[in-house]
């Protein structure tokens, strides 16, 4: 933000360092807000593979691939992380192509072109969250429900260095991110920040959120203020208008997501039976690739319910029973060994990929067999863990509903 307060030009250009810009890179992009004043765009930002100076001697900038298929659309999940979607049926129901500039419900942050006189006018990046972590989104969902645009445009391309430099983070960098996260829940979210709160919860030490100083929380009390001010729609018109693909989770799920195992994903079949295979979106907006474990024991997806042939052993979609039904019609669980264990009237299995059918099966649980681990995309965690957490957590108009 010091640099955008003493930049002088009409625009504002943000780029990571780690950038590769190509061939006429800047024209596609100052062409979309000669008109559009309030108006934020971005380039394809395609990825470049890290080599050594000394060894690398090519680029992808500008020499895209003719595999791909699409160009894929910024957006966020529920843990307000950065994900890839496809290009959206709807938009090409509405006249968009995937080489015009197109609308995009998030940023991604290495590369951002915007008037500086709109930037300033809506407090550009929010100076409350720290280092690094959520600034791109939190400016994209100011922009959109303050009555701005945020674009992608196609025709810019800028490549992006991923560098192969694993960074273990401590605890410290965790509550950093953790309490971005939650900073921009709290001003943007609504109703829905309930999901992001649950999520950093159960990956958070302990079940224990980070502590807001008091600085922060009038931070996050500012942000409403503004958010207030400039007559901001809610975060479900957000959701309804700009990002309808966005599955929402239900406030009893436990797990949420994706289950995934080497690389491959679980999805249903012809709305029948489940199996394993390389369909996995990261996403989260495929119906059959989208799981939930709720409070009820109940595995669920895409509004039906899973569970056991008795005759194959394969796990099939069956009617949702009602709460309380839960114990008597078979119940699903979670254990400490990532097993997806299944107790029914017939017994106690645990679900699992045998590899000699290709097929995955119930057997017998054992915490040894390699097949029966499985990972869930999202955790939540509803409950605090003491009264002092929610009293730490609460200050300044902050509710962090527990």
């Amino acid at each position: 933000m010091n640099g955008a307060r003493e930049a002088r030009g009409d625009v504002l250009v943000f780029l990571d360092a780690h950038m590769e810009v190509g061939v006429a890179w800047l024209e596609p992009l100052l062409e979309r807000i000669v008109n559009q004043p309030q108006i934020v765009v971005q380039p394809d930002i395609p990825d470049i593979k890290y080599g050594h100076p000394k060894t690398n001697q090519h680029s992808v900038v500008n020499d895209k691939s003719d595999e791909e298929e699409y160009i894929p659309r910024p957006g966020m999940s529920w843990q307000l992380s950065q994900n890839w979607f496809p290009f959206p049926p709807y938009l090409y129901q509405v006249g968009f192509h995937q080489t015009n500039a197109f609308p995009s419900p998030a940023l991604q942050g290495s590369a951002i072109v915007v008037r500086r006189s709109y930037f300033m006018s809506i407090r550009g990046f929010d100076e409350g969250l720290n280092i690094w972590g959520g600034e791109q989104l939190e400016l994209a969902l100011k922009v959109w429900m303050t009555g701005g645009r945020v674009e992608t445009v196609p025709c810019s391309i800028v490549g992006h260095v991923f560098k192969d430099n694993p960074n273990v983070k401590t605890q410290k960098e965790d509550d950093v991110l953790t309490k971005n996260v939650l900073h921009i829940a709290e001003i943007w979210m609504d109703e829905y920040a309930d999901f992001v709160i649950a999520n950093c919860r159960a990956e958070s030490h302990n079940g224990h959120l980070p502590t807001f100083t008091s600085k922060e929380d009038e931070s996050i009390h500012e942000g409403r203020i503004f958010r207030d001010r400039m007559g901001s729609k809610s975060f479900k018109w957000y959701l309804d208008h700009v990002f309808p693909e966005l599955q929402i989770p239900s406030r009893e799920d436990l797990l949420w997501g994706e289950i995934m195992k080497d690389n491959e994903c679980l999805f249903v079949v012809d709305d029948a039976f489940v199996a394993l295979g390389n369909v996995c979106e990261s996403y989260g907006i495929s119906f059959r690739t989208i799981f939930s474990l709720d409070k009820w024991g109940r595995l669920r997806s895409n509004g039906q319910c899973l569970g056991l042939d008795e005759h194959t052993r394969n796990i099939v979609t069956i009617p949702c029973y009602k709460e309380d039904m839960a114990e008597a019609a078979g119940e699903w669980d979670y254990t400490e060994h990532d097993q997806l264990m299944y107790r029914s009237p017939s017994g106690t299995y645990c679900l699992g990929y045998v590899e000699s059918e290709e097929a995955v099966k119930m057997e017998a649980c054992k915490p040894t067999n390699e097949q029966q681990p499985w990972s869930f995309q999202i955790q939540f965690e509803w409950e605090s863990g003491t009264e002092e957490l929610d009293s730490k957590l609460k200050g300044k108009d902050i509710d962090f509903r527990f």
